[in-house]
């Protein structure tokens, strides 16, 4: 028996054979009636139009007057069985063996920063990890040994002063250890911070922030806009309760060559009330510097002039009332009084009695 081709083929379509249709009877019980059931071999055309072109053999089904329709089970030119989609083969458990396969086992490569994988058998398994050298661990101590960059978009429409917004970073230590440590080397920087406000907000049960300083001071406060009353370094205490003898800035030195606190100004003068200096004191309700010791003098004053036209000290009271106070030394427990006004000077001598 022989099925010709349907057609002769051309570069635009092959042709199949006359099919070969097997046909069944089966009983509807939902119909009352007999429904035919087509099987239908028939060989096609595959690779048609290329330099080798071949052909496969197909089956097709379809139930009563449908068209036949492929299954997807066929069998190519050199005898290789594709079967349909879902077909599953009934295999005794241990009747196939790795070593009756022709690979029969894969390989696990470790990938960047992992380690393990290998050769591994076809039911077997196989355990990768990471490589801790270069992977840090949130619960272990890890060593970052490049430049490291930490880059968030945090917002918080509630923010309303310093410490009350959303960190982009945040180091809890529950312990008595430091929250950050930091390490250089010479001639660096330990940390650089661009900020829109204030660079660094500090809050403690006791120090708000301590820096000790090994050679080049412990803190250098730079102000780079030139405004009047712009500050390098600034100091405020804000306590809610202000009925203490508090203090906005402390300058301590343990020398006894020291100073407990240095100001310098090094542009020359200028002409005026508000004139440059190394220590300026102002205040609106009480004295603008006050000076105490325990053992030497209180307030020193000293000039190495070489024009011979500076004092050592200047008090100027501006008023422009006749006997207004310039300068007044006193002795409160001895007695003795000497004061200067405004187009006056008053000497007084007062002898204490026995």
């Amino acid at each position: 028996m022989s099925l010709p081709a349907t057609g002769t083929a051309t570069a635009t379509t092959g042709t199949n054979s006359e099919p070969a249709t097997l046909t069944a009877s089966a009983y509807n019980s939902s119909t009352k009636a007999p429904v035919v059931q087509n099987f239908r071999w028939q060989a096609e055309p595959v690779g048609n139009n290329t330099g080798s072109p071949s052909g496969s053999l197909n089956l097709l089904f379809a139930s009563g007057t449908g068209k036949p329709a492929e299954t997807g089970l066929h069998i190519a030119s050199d005898g290789h069985i594709t079967f349909a989609l879902g077909q599953t083969f009934p295999i005794a458990v241990g009747s196939v063996t790795n070593t009756d396969l022709q690979h029969s086992s894969f390989t696990v490569a470790a990938g960047t920063d992992l380690t393990g994988g290998g050769s591994v058998p076809l039911g077997g398994t196989t355990r990768l990890n990471l490589d801790t050298t270069k992977v840090p661990q949130l619960a272990a101590t890890n060593i970052f040994t490049n430049q490291n960059t930490i880059q968030v978009n945090t917002s918080d429409t509630s923010c309303n002063g310093p410490g009350s917004c959303n960190p982009g970073l945040s180091v809890i230590n529950a312990g008595s250890g430091n929250g950050i440590a930091i390490t250089t080397g010479n001639q660096s920087i330990a940390l650089t911070i661009n900020s829109g406000s204030g660079g660094i907000y500090a809050t403690s049960g006791f120090d708000g922030g301590i820096f000790e300083g090994d050679g080049g001071g412990g803190i250098y406060g730079d102000e780079q806009v030139d405004a009047d009353f712009l500050a390098g370094v600034n100091g405020y205490q804000i306590a809610s309760s202000a009925n203490h003898a508090t203090i906005g800035v402390w300058g301590y030195s343990s020398s006894p060559n020291g100073f407990g606190v240095y100001g310098d100004q090094v542009l020359g003068n200028q002409s005026g009330f508000q004139r440059p200096a190394a220590v300026w004191g102002n205040s609106s309700a009480s004295a603008g510097v006050v000076g105490t010791s325990d053992s030497a003098d209180a307030v020193v004053g000293l000039t190495t002039d070489i024009n011979h036209n500076q004092r050592v000290g200047f008090f100027d009271n501006t008023s422009l009332e006749a006997g207004d106070v310039v300068l007044q030394a006193e002795g409160f427990n001895a007695g003795g009084l000497c004061m200067i006004t405004t187009g006056v000077l008053y000497f007084v001598r007062v002898r204490s009695r026995p």
